[in-house]
């Protein structure tokens, strides 16, 4: 038998040295000492270091060669010692914690008593859980700092400052998405957070310091306003809630269960448009411009914030087309009698017009990393969410897969490879998963010929070999190496 492995009853276990060092302590309850809650956590923790524990004779020293480093752990402790506890449940214990890799002497097998006095070790358990919450209440006091509150307002008056009608209009898997009528069209992104199995209050703080941020660049969604609210879903809402369902059958769960002390975390955005999932397009033009202004937005990000989306699909991609009154600056004093029996061309190409025409913006840093100017600590998810990488079915889950490989789960460090991850991807879905129209003429074709040719510079290796990139053999680091590029190929 191996000396690190035991057999316990009819099944085996492994017993590490720290736990045969456990096993050696004495199993007796220890001295209770009830609380003083006026008592500062300095003064008990010294009132605690004047106590030690015995080691009793249950605890005998075993000789063992070099290699033996485990013994059976003991049994556990009675029912009436059990009791004994809960009953206690308002008492504070006091533990000593032997140091790591503690040697203790080799001694016959005869029983032996030895007094151990560890006061610098000594944790008050009840400190220790006291800690938690304030953690929690630290980070929501930061995130009310944020966005300049001091406590949570209620859900159902800020609500009510909304007088014209609300709609849903879409949802994420942890939040819904409602669209405000106004002379400029708001959207409120609702994120409930702070409990089990919702958004940790953390990620809040991320994604809203880096909507912040990135509201000042070209290409990103603007941030108008962020609260902190608290109580249950407003009924206005929850009857959107159910038109919506009524009409897409919504995938998250009707938004009536939460209680009266939930908190929720409403960004107030500006409206990008529709996604490019349910934009249908109408040309080449139109298909290339997309992806062009994707990419230099991505390549902006990095230039200034070391940015990296890391969640590009096609529904965080929001498409706007301006109206005629928006694009009549492009037309400046040129009138359209002075060309109507001309031979003269006229001077806006259709190009140029088709790309004024669009805007484009990015949404949804859940997911995403960035630098603060002048900060050494990045911002960024920890990707500790495994279903992220189980998806099966679009190539939008091979993605989160190559960006592991990528990171080698780095997640904090800067890969700007991920971003060409996405635009692969953006050039997937552009030229297999869009019905676009056929090239009506040469431009249209050579637009389309230009996707296809980016499609192949940017592939991935879908399966590299370990240790290797997937993006080994592509020329772009990054979507601002590939901007450069483009500028220079296709300077037009």
């Amino acid at each position: 038998m191996s000396s690190g492995m035991r057999t316990y009853g009819t099944g085996r276990r492994y017993v590490s040295k720290d736990n045969a060092i456990w096993a050696s302590l004495d199993e007796s309850p220890q001295a209770l000492h009830i609380l003083d809650t006026n008592v500062t956590n300095n003064e008990l923790n010294k009132h605690a270091s004047s106590f030690s524990i015995e080691i009793g004779k249950k605890a005998s020293c075993v000789k063992k060669s070099e290699d033996e480093s485990v013994k059976l752990l003991p049994k556990a402790a009675d029912k009436t010692e059990e009791r004994h506890k809960k009953s206690n449940s308002h008492l504070v214990p006091t533990i000593i914690v032997p140091s790591h890799g503690r040697n203790i002497a080799k001694t016959s097998d005869s029983d032996v008593n030895t007094s151990i006095t560890e006061s610098k070790m000594t944790e008050n358990l009840n400190a220790g859980l006291q800690n938690r919450p304030q953690r929690k209440s630290t980070q929501l006091s930061y995130l009310l700092g944020l966005v300049d509150q001091q406590i949570p307002i209620s859900f159902r008056d800020y609500i009510k400052t909304f007088k014209s009608s609300i709609y849903k209009i879409g949802e994420a898997s942890y939040s819904e998405v409602f669209k405000v009528e106004k002379d400029e069209p708001i959207v409120l992104k609702i994120m409930p957070f702070g409990k089990e199995n919702q958004i940790r209050c953390s990620d809040i703080i991320n994604e809203l310091k880096i909507t912040k941020r990135l509201s000042s660049l070209e290409g990103y969604v603007d941030l108008q306003e962020a609260v902190i609210v608290k109580g249950t879903y407003p009924s206005i809402l929850i009857k959107e809630w159910d038109r919506y369902d009524r009409q897409k059958e919504s995938e998250n769960e009707r938004p009536d269960f939460f209680h009266s002390s939930q908190l929720f975390c409403i960004l107030c955005l500006s409206h990008g448009g529709t996604d490019l999932e349910h934009l249908e397009l109408s040309d080449w033009f139109e298909t290339w411009n997309i992806f062009l202004k994707a990419a230099k937005a991505l390549a902006t990000g990095e230039r200034k914030f070391e940015f990296e989306h890391r969640d590009m699909h096609w529904g965080n991609i929001l498409i706007k087309r301006r109206n005629d009154e928006d694009l009549s600056y492009l037309l400046d004093e040129v009138s359209f009698d002075e060309f109507e029996d001309s031979n003269t061309s006229f001077p806006v190409s259709e190009r140029s017009f088709t790309a004024d025409s669009l805007e484009i913006t990015l949404i949804d840093f859940t997911l995403a990393r960035m630098r603060h100017t002048g900060s050494s600590s990045p911002i960024f998810n920890e990707f500790d969410d495994p279903e992220l990488f189980s998806g099966r079915g679009d190539y939008q889950f091979d993605i989160y897969r190559l960006m592991a490989k990528v990171t080698k789960g780095q997640w904090g460090e800067y890969f700007p490879k991920t971003n060409i991850l996405w635009l692969h991807y953006l050039l997937y879905q552009l030229l297999y998963k869009k019905t676009i129209p056929k090239p009506r003429d040469l431009r249209e074709q050579q637009l389309k010929e230009r996707l296809t040719k980016l499609f192949k510079l940017l592939e991935p290796v879908r399966r590299p070999h370990k240790g290797s990139c997937p993006l080994q053999n592509c020329a772009f680091p990054s979507a601002a190496s590939l901007d450069e590029w483009i500028n220079q190929q296709y300077d037009d």
